[in-house]
């Protein structure tokens, strides 16, 4: 094979990996929509009443827990078999990971859980995005996107005057810190865990300790003044937002 058949080929290979990509990112932003808008319409105590609802939730939570199960059984033959999936739109761990959304969701709607609906609508959300940063965006804003919703949501969880809030507000502090000695960690190792490069170059170091900093004052304030719990889960989003912004900006 020449030269000029190589880089034909690396070029499809290439064009098919990105079409497989934007594939996968319109199947789970449709699949975010319609579980937001489900939750959304559950959202009304009302529909307590639909007692009929609820017998049908009863019997999709039996169909879609056997789903979770079959679906377990084929990623672990696929695993067993090393199955290459690599430019499928949708594999066995996919299949499972829906499988297992899908139950959960049942679970949720038959339960009538008010309460956290707003909660599950902000995890999806911020469930969607860390996909997209994923495809989208360099390993090291994937992790710091992540540190952060860690954080916003364990501020978020740490209004609670409970031993659950205090043990959020502990896990808000040490979110920042564990981000902190996996830089440490991987700074010894050239960059690199097991394997896989993490971190390009040293100025990489700085954002993710900069990033460790500004989320520790965060949980240090959260610490001191409950009451502020709103505006410091908004501020913790907006830092992400601003680092995505500025990683746009390296993008281009």
């Amino acid at each position: 094979m020449g030269k000029e058949q190589l880089k034909l080929h690396d070029k499809k290979a290439a064009a098919a990996k990105n079409e497989i990509v934007i594939n996968r990112l319109m199947m789970v932003f449709a699949l975010a929509i319609t579980i937001v808008t489900i939750l959304i319409v559950n959202s009304n105590p009302g529909m307590d009443s639909m007692s009929n609802l609820r017998d049908q939730l009863s019997v999709f939570a039996y169909i879609s827990g056997a789903a979770v199960v079959f679906a377990a059984v084929f990623l672990i033959i696929r695993l067993i078999k090393r199955t290459d999936e690599t430019l499928k739109t949708l594999n066995s761990k996919h299949i499972f990971v829906i499988s297992v959304i899908i139950f959960a969701g049942g679970l949720i709607l038959r339960a009538r859980l008010h309460d956290i609906i707003g909660t599950l609508i902000a995890a999806v959300i911020t469930l969607t995005l860390l996909y997209f940063i994923h495809y989208l965006y360099r390993r090291e804003y994937m992790i710091t996107a992540v540190v952060c919703a860690f954080s916003a949501f364990s501020i978020y969880f740490s209004a609670s005057a409970t031993v659950y809030g205090t043990a959020a507000k502990i896990f808000a502090a040490a979110v920042p810190l564990i981000l902190v000695a996996f830089t440490l960690f991987i700074r010894a190792n050239g960059g690199e865990f097991r394997g896989s490069k993490i971190l390009k170059n040293r100025r990489s170091y700085i954002h993710f300790f900069l990033a460790g900093a500004a989320l520790l004052i965060a949980a240090g304030v959260n610490f001191i003044a409950a009451g502020l719990t709103v505006y410091i889960v908004c501020a913790v989003i907006a830092f992400a937002l601003i680092y995505g912004i500025i990683y746009t900006i390296k993008m281009m």
